[in-house]
């Protein structure tokens, strides 16, 4: 079971556009696994996060981000076509 974030502004390279939330999401789920979690890391029905950012650990690219687990569902015309297009290919092969 995999979760998927989207964390606006960031396109296809989160870990370079927005590393304060990257960080933030990669430590909260390691230290939840250590902790003996489902490495869930938002509370049952929570769809997003607000994420805070400081100076503490040098100049924030963001103040604020908002982090949102999406269900997987496409959620534009190019996503369900994709969505066919892929199912499509899947029976033909």
């Amino acid at each position: 079971h995999s979760q998927y974030y989207e964390i606006p502004p960031a396109g296809h390279c989160p870990h370079h556009e927005v590393p304060e939330a990257i960080n933030y999401l990669m430590r909260e789920w390691i230290l939840d696994i250590e902790g003996g979690g489902d490495g869930n890391l938002m509370e049952e029905g929570e769809r997003t996060l607000t994420l805070q950012f400081d100076e503490t650990h040098g100049k924030p690219k963001h103040d604020k981000l908002t982090v949102t687990l999406c269900d997987g569902q496409p959620r534009s015309l190019q996503e369900r076509i994709d969505q066919w297009i892929h199912g499509w290919t899947n029976r033909v092969a």
